[in-house]
């Protein structure tokens, strides 16, 4: 998880939290289409 706040902190220059809960809600749509297919 951390790997991928740090890129899109680098990427869009988002603060550490933006990046957290931008991490947290791709993962949870992830999440979700990856049950939906099951």
């Amino acid at each position: 998880m951390e790997e991928l706040s740090g890129v899109l902190q680098q990427k869009y220059g988002y603060n550490k939290a933006q990046a957290d809960k931008a991490s947290v809600a791709w993962v949870k749509e992830a999440d979700k289409k990856l049950h939906a297919k099951v």
